[in-house]
């Protein structure tokens, strides 16, 4: 893969919306002991839940902890104390929601590292798994293709895996690797970014020494690094839209920076498969946490200008002003009217900014049952609705030579429209003669799903399996289980 840098002018950055835009604050219990708010995540409830971190020791004892709470319309009702200090929160595959641990602290004015990967169930069951590696610190975490979460370790320079039974792996990465943000591209592979690592020559300001690379990790552990074309680029959030690309967050140090506070922000864009681009942001902005807006393009917080981003698939930016002054926007998620949540860190405060032109209707949960094409009645899918809006799908097709070639698929749901992973199993034969360690599970491409109404939907196909060509075609319902309803 060959990179390139996009030498072009700063982006055009509107302060103004172009529509009736608005933002709910929701004042949360306040103070340094409570906590304030991070990461945001829509859960399988429809509930946002978030995450606090305290600072102060005052309500805490050694080793300190942390907060995850559940907002219900506007109040507080659900909160969860955790031995470690929470980061990046996601709704999984099991319709729990789980999230990172990456630190104690800080405690007697020491930061001390975490390593945990926690869960909490619709009924409020805590339970954290300690990693292998200790004092990893735990960043980001996101549902991958397998069904199983994939999460970061930074101060591990590792990559990790755990399975909704709690099976934990871990992939090393390199000896100056720094895996920060992860998320799950088009290709069906996991990408991951790099955030640089603190120098302490001098330990009363220690220089950043940035990463200047990304990289991606296969569901089957093959890790490949790509070095950014300015080797003074560090990497942080991370995600992927719906047409299989992924954006992530740059900051470029200059020649007299000593933190990456100081640098120029990018956003980078990944197209698997091509060239990484680089695009910069309006002098004065920042890129912080990025998500999908489920239509192509990204929302991103923007600290300094006090503002809620967004930035279309032609890498055009317009900026939301947050109502409260110096609410320090971060954690952003969607849900699924797809109004952007976020936290105000600096404020305590939890935010929801609604009413944009990038707003879709709820999530399509009505496709479980059998679908097919009439002309061509034979072959079909079965589909099913899964909490966090995430749909699976089988396919009972055939290969170009004529034999069953069943493919299996999974990915969320953004309103009607779904892109999923595909993958199909090989090696496998009849029972009593199948044996689990002879078959393997091979990346078959990606399958894309779009409902007109609760009968009726488009699908298309790109496959990178050898021997398949890619199409489109309309399929229609062919059954309906009893129970299911349709939106």
């Amino acid at each position: 893969m060959f990179f390139r840098k996009i030498l072009a002018a700063l982006i055009a950055t509107q302060l103004l919306p172009a529509y009736a835009v608005t933002v709910q604050e929701i004042d949360l219990p306040s103070g340094p002991a409570l906590g304030a708010p991070g990461s945001t995540v829509v859960g399988a409830d429809y509930k946002t839940w978030y995450a606090k971190v305290p600072l102060t020791a005052a309500t805490f004892t050694a080793p300190w902890g942390g907060i995850v709470s559940r907002n219900s319309d506007g109040s507080d009702p659900l909160t969860y104390i955790t031995s470690e200090v929470p980061s990046k929160l996601v709704s999984g595959p099991d319709g729990n929601i789980w999230f990172t641990e990456y630190m104690i602290g800080p405690f007697d004015g020491i930061d001390a590292y975490g390593g945990k990967i926690g869960r909490i169930t619709p009924t409020g069951q805590l339970t954290e798994f300690d990693l292998p590696t200790p004092d990893s610190v735990p960043a980001d975490i996101v549902v991958g293709p397998d069904n199983a979460l994939w999460f970061t370790e930074r101060n591990a320079g590792k990559i990790g895996r755990i399975t909704v039974s709690g099976k934990i792996s871990e992939f090393p990465v390199s000896s100056e690797s720094t895996p920060t943000g992860i998320a799950v591209g088009g290709d069906g592979n996991l990408w991951f970014t790099e955030m640089g690592k603190l120098v302490f020559n001098d330990p009363e300001w220690p220089d950043f020494v940035p990463s200047g690379r990304i990289g991606r990790i296969t569901p089957e552990g093959a890790v490949t690094e790509y070095p950014l074309k300015n080797k003074n680029s560090s990497t942080g959030s991370i995600a992927a839209t719906t047409d299989g690309s992924l954006w992530f967050s740059e900051f470029t140090l200059t020649e007299n920076t000593r933190s990456h506070i100081d640098g120029f922000a990018n956003i980078g864009h990944v197209v698997p498969g091509k060239d990484i681009e680089e695009h910069s942001v309006a002098q004065g902005s920042s890129v912080g946490s990025i998500v999908s807006d489920g239509r192509g393009g990204i929302w991103f917080a923007d600290v300094p200008n006090n503002s809620i981003a967004h930035v279309t698939s032609a890498f055009a930016v317009q900026e939301y002003p947050v109502p409260t002054q110096g609410s320090g926007p971060g954690g952003l998620s969607i849900d699924t009217a797809g109004s952007v949540w976020f936290a105000e860190g600096w404020t305590y405060k939890l935010a929801k900014l609604s009413g944009t032109e990038f707003n879709v209707s709820k999530s399509f949960s009505g496709a479980t049952g059998n679908w097919f094409n009439p002309d061509e009645s034979g072959h079909g899918f079965s589909l099913q609705s899964l909490p966090g809006n995430v749909l699976l799908a089988e396919w009972y097709v055939f290969d170009g030579s004529g034999n069953q070639a069943w493919l299996v698929a999974s990915g969320t749901m953004t309103g009607n429209t779904a892109t999923l992973s595909a993958y199909q199993s090989l090696g496998g034969y009849f029972p009593p003669h199948f044996n689990s360690a002879e078959t393997k599970k091979v990346l078959w491409g990606t399958i894309n799903l779009s409902f007109s109404d609760c009968n009726n939907a488009k699908v298309s196909w790109n496959p990178v399996a050898m021997g398949y060509s890619k199409g489109s075609a309309s399929i229609v319902r062919l059954t309906k289980p009893v129970g299911v309803s349709c939106n």
